[in-house]
């Protein structure tokens, strides 16, 4: 009987061994899966600043163009990710540019259509253009789309 009996303890604690094992890999599983939600929605609050930042940018460079009497250029450059303010003045036999700020794209975001260069002058704005970038990782496509006016849109759009 007492055979019995430590065969039967010894089965219970084999099968509360395989309990915990099995809970705490779906506790694991669990977890990873909330940690790569979460983490896909802190780069998608990231991308979404960022976009934010440079539609910000476009809209005061215009009233900076008019206020300082400058010109202005945004050159976009796709292969280094990133978009820089510069202002350019014309003095007698030179050409003096400044760069007065660069917003760089987090990892992830890549320029898929856009013009190298946005001017903008003290006298006119921009020309109308429209700049596509993309987060493939997400499934994403911002486009932010300027206007003569210095009105500066930006949309969201999933991609298929």
């Amino acid at each position: 009987m007492r055979e019995h009996l430590s065969s039967l303890r010894r089965a219970f604690t084999l099968l509360e061994g395989l309990m915990l094992l099995a809970s705490i890999a779906v506790v694991g599983r669990l977890g990873m899966s909330a940690h790569q939600w979460m983490w896909e929605h802190v780069q998608l609050s990231s991308y979404r600043a960022t976009m934010r930042d440079v539609a910000t940018t476009l809209q005061a460079t215009q009233l900076k163009a008019m206020a300082q009497r400058r010109t202005f250029e945004l050159r976009i450059d796709a292969s280094q990710h990133r978009v820089q303010l510069v202002s350019v003045v014309a003095k007698p036999g030179a050409l003096l540019e400044r760069v007065e700020r660069t917003i760089w794209l987090p990892d992830g975001l890549e320029i898929s259509e856009a013009p190298r260069v946005l001017r903008v002058g003290p006298l006119r704005g921009f020309s109308p253009s429209s700049i596509v970038i993309v987060a493939p990782a997400h499934n994403r496509l911002f486009r932010l789309q300027t206007s003569e006016t210095g009105y500066v849109e930006w949309h969201e759009e999933p991609t298929l």
